[in-house]
């Protein structure tokens, strides 16, 4: 969720980065934690087969781990992204300060 709300809806970021950063983050989850959680990022994914083999040991914590995962994401990209930053691709090339000297 950092990850998205990061550079999915920052106006700053350019937005074949946003799909390669999403990729990446949903890649390095599948290959750590696959093994142990069998890589079910969606609570609704894990639900099926839950359903199916009657099997819910443990199941709460498919739903907990993302909702609160998800909020204390919210909270900390609101904390890190405190104040405004300003936009340079909004500004023509010509106009922009040497980026030495920001």
């Amino acid at each position: 969720m950092l990850v998205v709300m990061a550079v999915a809806t920052d106006h700053r970021v350019a937005s074949p980065m946003a799909g390669l950063a999403v990729r990446l983050t949903v890649g390095f989850d599948a290959m750590t934690a696959g093994l142990l959680t069998g890589a079910s990022m969606n609570p609704a994914r894990t639900f099926g087969p839950a359903v199916a083999t009657g099997v819910w040991t443990g199941h709460w914590l498919y739903w907990a781990g993302p909702l609160l995962g998800a909020m204390l994401a919210v909270l900390t990209y609101g904390y890190l992204r405190k104040g405004e930053a300003h936009d340079y691709r909004a500004e023509p090339s010509s106009l922009r300060a040497d980026p030495v000297h920001r």
